[in-house]
């Protein structure tokens, strides 16, 4: 029976298959040119699996055979051909239960391809040596092939190196050495994943990768994005402050901790090459197009083979290289779709920093900072480093002109060197090679100074020495500096550590000003220590809003009823009998003064003293007979009460940034204690009060540490004629946005009580027992909220 089943399922399966498969053909083939790049469209109407592809012929890579099973080839010709630039023709046939495409090319490229609802493309880039120059007046016009001399004639720039030029908690700056002024593009993603891309133009690099781990930096890599552009992506963490500027060879980029961006924007900066090549059309080759993609397609072109390594030979057997280290479809994701530029504007000779606005998404995300990464970091190009035996001088000059440095060798300089390895940045390999010979380096600007480690230390040593001789030598100078904002004492403790052994600063309180004697050459540090600490603070206004409501309310019923009854021969109404033959009932025995009732009882008591508790109304009943024998007196009383309470109070206070502030509105009670016949009075606050001190933080939000005290005199409820204290406070520290409203606190409190009051079992008794019990109900609901609104004095 299970086989059974499995055969079943295994047909149905397949008829599935057959009917999903059946009839799919080959409409049409449509040709389509873009601005790099040219594709096929095989027309099916619906999505197929990508078929097998190959090369038929070994070492022909102009002839592509593809084979599509469960299509068949319609009724299109069976030769199609196009006047492309780099297709020829495109046959089809029928080839079994399928189609088999033959495709053959005018040269070799590359080729990707995919599959959708509409049907199978096939994607060819244009070659490098394919792009044509347009000049600006052209661009909405046919561009025809440049001739080949022209396209031989571009010039090309080399990205020699790259550095990380400069490093603390507050910037990260990358510094791209170029052989010559280049042209180049930004493209700011702040998407998720954010990324900062930068085009580089008919520029000649090889694929970079780096693990950064700094500010909002994650990671550098960089590869050809498309034929002639060289793509460096900086992935981040968020999108924050950056500028990119261009200075004689060098590519500057730089990020900022400070706020994210809001938006995409896309800046086009160019040298002054392009510059020049906008006044001088005639002398100078006009830049290339480049191609720009729609933002909400993901097309990826294949990338451009990395340009040859550099090989450089030493002592005949030794060599080393510089080989890419890592594959180009490794680099770029989503970032291929280039974000569309506005109009290009010349770069700016200063730097372009983008300002960062805030973000009402995700402000509450903190990134992750590395003060001190605990291990040195090399930022050379990797290099493949293979000798045997070579000599160490031949070695430091071939590094020397590969990465651009003067060399300075001092005269005992000597070793050998035997190493192999592989995608080493270069700056690694210098420092290993010179430790295995016992050497040393010192670089300063551009010039790399080598020397035995023992000369270095004993050079630095005496330049110590001399320094430290040079200050004693100075004659000392005098000068004042009076302070607006800060406090010359708090400055102090700050500035004395930076004094050399001869300075001194002393304050004078009254006119808050320090007189400073030291050598010249510190004193313009401590002026710009001084100028960054005596500045205005920021000032804080801090309103809060308490809000309190009470909701009462209460019921009460009762009884009080007492009673008198005489059976005597004095009034005439004994009984017949012997015994008893007097009775006397007495039901007023229970005083009105133990728990009072109604007034004006004639009886001066009751049987049943069960009034209602703080009754409001009532009524009295007396009934007797004539001679006065028997009387009953009834009283029944009650109360409704319902009352509501609202109050709000709204202290505000204005304070500087990390600077206490109390505001404070009530009452103080007296309290008299009396010991040993002596009278003392002290006063007990009963009041609203707010302490709080604010904290401006680099994001523009405000951290508050408050206080509230909300305390109120209770005089329902004395005691000693003294009211007790209804106390309501919080203490907490909170983080908020400027001029933003937040909840700090609330209380909410109900409470519902029912008393009965009864004589036992007769209180139970339907109906009846109502006249032996009272009832009353209370409810109270209390409410409180406390808001808070900082605002920073601008």
């Amino acid at each position: 029976m299970r086989q059974t089943i499995r055969i079943t399922r295994i047909l149905v399966v397949l008829c599935a298959v057959a009917w999903l498969h059946a009839g799919v053909t080959i409409a049409d083939v449509e040709y389509l040119a873009g601005e790099d790049f040219v594709q096929l469209h095989f027309k099916t109407g619906k999505m197929i699996p990508i078929p097998d592809l190959f090369y038929p012929q070994s070492g022909n890579y102009t002839h592509i055979v593809m084979r599509i099973p469960d299509v068949s080839p319609g009724t299109n010709p069976n030769k199609l051909q196009f006047d492309s630039r780099i297709i020829d023709t495109v046959s089809m046939s029928r080839e079994g239960n399928g189609t088999r495409v033959e495709i053959r090319l005018k040269q070799r490229v590359n080729y990707r391809v995919f599959t959708n609802t509409r049907g199978l493309f096939i994607e060819f880039p244009h070659p490098a040596e394919h792009i044509v120059a347009v000049a600006p007046s052209s661009r909405n016009t046919a561009a025809a092939d440049p001739p080949a001399q022209q396209v031989a004639s571009a010039h090309s720039v080399v990205l020699k190196s790259f550095r990380v030029a400069e490093k603390d908690p507050e910037s990260l700056r990358f510094a791209f050495q170029l052989s010559d002024e280049a042209q180049y593009k930004v493209i700011p993603i702040p998407e998720p994943p954010a990324r900062l891309a930068i085009d580089l133009f008919n520029v000649k690099a090889q694929n970079l990768a780096r693990d950064v781990d700094h500010l909002n930096v994650k990671r550098l890599r960089g590869a050809y994005n498309r034929p002639g552009v060289f793509r460096l992506v900086f992935d981040l963490e968020v999108m924050k402050d950056y500028s990119v500027t261009y200075d004689k060879g060098r590519l500057n980029v730089a990020f900022f901790d400070s706020k994210r961006l809001p938006a995409p924007r896309a800046v086009i900066a160019e040298a002054k090459r392009a510059r020049e090549a906008q006044s001088n059309p005639a002398d100078t080759p006009a830049p290339q197009p480049t191609a720009v993609e729609p933002a909400s397609e993901t097309r990826e072109t294949p990338a451009q083979p990395a340009p040859p390594p550099i090989r450089l030979e030493i002592d005949g057997d030794n060599e080393f290289t510089t080989e890419p280290v890592a594959r180009a479809d490794e680099f770029f994701g989503r970032e291929k779709a280039d974000v569309a530029p506005p109009p290009e504007t010349p770069p700016q000779a200063e730097s372009q920093i983008q300002p960062g606005e805030g973000s009402t998404q995700g402000q509450t995300q903190y990134l992750r900072k590395t003060i001190e990464t605990g291990r040195k970091e090399y930022t050379g190009q990797p290099m493949n480093f293979v000798f045997k035996d070579a000599d160490l001088k031949n070695v430091l000059k071939a590094i020397a002109g590969i990465v651009g440095l003067n060399l300075v060798m001092d005269p005992g300089v000597s070793g050998r060197v035997t190493s192999e390895l592989i995608g080493v940045p270069w700056d690694q390999a210098l420092e290993i090679f010179l430790k295995i010979n016992g050497l040393d380096m010192v670089l300063e600007g551009n010039i790399l100074r080598v020397g035995r480690i023992e000369v270095l230390a004993r050079e630095a040593q005496n330049r110590r020495k001399l320094k430290d001789a040079q200050i004693e030598e100075e004659d000392l100078e005098v000068f004042t500096r009076q302070l607006s904002y800060a406090k010359a004492n708090d400055i102090l403790k700050i500035l004395n550590p930076q004094l050399t052994p001869r300075g001194s600063i002393l304050v004078d309180d009254r006119t808050n000003t320090m007189i400073i004697s030291e050598v010249p050459g510190r004193i313009q540090l401590l002026d710009r220590l001084i100028d960054t600490l005596d500045e205005a603070t920021p000032q804080v206004s801090i309103e809060a809003r308490i809000i309190e409501s009470n909701v009462n309310s209460a019921e009460a019923f009762g009884v009080q009823w007492g009673y008198n009854m005489v059976a005597d021969a004095a009034y005439g109404n004994q009984t017949s009998l012997s015994f008893p033959n007097s009775i006397q009932l007495q039901g007023n025995e229970i005083s009105n003064i133990q728990n009072p009732g109604m007034s004006n009882n004639p009886l001066g008591g009751y049987a049943i003293n069960l009034p209602a508790q703080g009754r409001t109304s009532g009524t009295v009943f007396s009934f007797g007979n004539v001679a006065n024998t028997f009387r009953l007196d009834m009283a029944i009383s009650a109360l409704q009460r319902k009352g509501k309470v609202k109050i709000i109070s709204s202290p505000r206070t204005t304070t500087q940034n990390n600077m206490e502030a109390t505001i404070t509105q009530g009452r103080q009670i007296p309290v008299q204690t009396i010991q040993n016949n002596t009278v003392t009075v002290r006063f007990q606050p009963a009041a609203l009060e707010l302490k709080v001190t604010p904290q401006i933080t680099a994001r523009g939000d405000v951290i508050c540490t408050l206080d509230i005290q909300n305390n109120a005199a209770d005089f329902a409820n004395l005691v000693n004629g003294i009211p007790p204290i209804i106390t309501q406070s919080t203490a907490t520290t909170i983080s908020v946005p400027d001029g933003q409203t937040i909840a700090i606190g609330g209380l909410y409190r109900v409470e519902n009580s029912e008393t009965r009051e009864g004589v036992p079992l007769l209180s139970k008794i339907p109906i009846l027992g109502g006249l032996f019990r009272n009832r009353s109900v209370s409810g109270d609901k209390r409410e409180l909220l406390i808001f808070i609104t900082p605002r920073i004095i601008k």
